[in-house]
């Protein structure tokens, strides 16, 4: 399989048009550039963000498929690096840091089996299309339970699955998407009641007979539920989107 290395040597502020790649002419004026790209190959993208960027990308021949951005506007370096990342994600592609310092460009789907960022504890995770993989610990509400519910809401190659004995949420997905997952988890795990010990003296009726049907009435599942919750001792401040 072919493999391409863009290297990053830009030898001056401009570069003119490649008759060959149809990559258009780049100027970066006051720390800005305009991306402007009319159904070109991703890999005259590549070529320019190196350039743009002084970073190294590798690839091989799957990374294809033509693309169109339009920039009215001058961005940052760091702003078109970001409108890189969205054009892969929306042709299937995301970068991995390889050996080296090399940035690679992958599939989606090989992501989460490769050396992708982890984000956990007060981290923000960053507003980009990246594939990364973040630790989501959770305090009132059961991570397996939720993850069952929130799996719908997770893109078609992520993966997200539960550590029961932290009661972790462990999701990998585009950056953008695990921020959504953080709001929506931030909005519904929170403590509905609390639970208090107290003790009823009964007049009229025999103390055990009375606990057996109560606990029939709200069922054994809140009581393991209760149950639960006593066990978790450690408790995790929210995680930052």
């Amino acid at each position: 399989m072919a493999l391409a290395l863009m290297s990053a040597l830009m030898s001056g502020i401009a570069w003119a048009q490649d008759v060959a790649t149809g990559a258009p002419e780049i100027v970066v004026e006051d720390d800005k550039v305009q991306l402007d790209f009319n159904n070109v190959e991703l890999s005259v993208v590549i070529d320019t963000i190196s350039r743009l960027t002084q970073k190294n990308f590798i690839y091989d021949d799957r990374v294809r498929g033509r693309v169109t951005i339009v920039s009215p506007t001058s961005i940052t370096v760091d702003e078109a690096y970001a409108v890189f990342e969205s054009v892969l994600q929306v042709k299937g592609f995301t970068t991995v840091t390889g050996p080296g310092g090399a940035i690679k460009v992958i599939p989606k789907r090989e992501a989460k089996e490769s050396n992708i960022e982890t984000l956990r504890g007060a981290r923000r995770t960053p507003d980009s299309d990246r594939i990364i993989t973040r630790l989501i610990p959770l305090q009132y509400i059961d991570a397996e339970a939720i993850t069952n519910t929130l799996k719908p809401l997770v893109s078609k190659d992520a993966s997200m699955v539960a550590y029961p004995p932290t009661n972790t949420v462990i999701l990998t997905d585009a950056a953008t998407n695990i921020r959504r997952i953080l709001t929506i988890l931030q909005s519904i795990d929170v403590e509905t009641y609390k639970e208090e010990l107290t003790v009823i003296k009964v007049r009229h009726a025999d103390a055990s007979t009375l606990a057996g049907q109560l606990s029939e009435i709200f069922g054994a599942e809140v009581a393991q539920s209760a149950a639960a919750r006593r066990t978790r001792t450690r408790r995790t401040a929210a995680q930052p989107v």
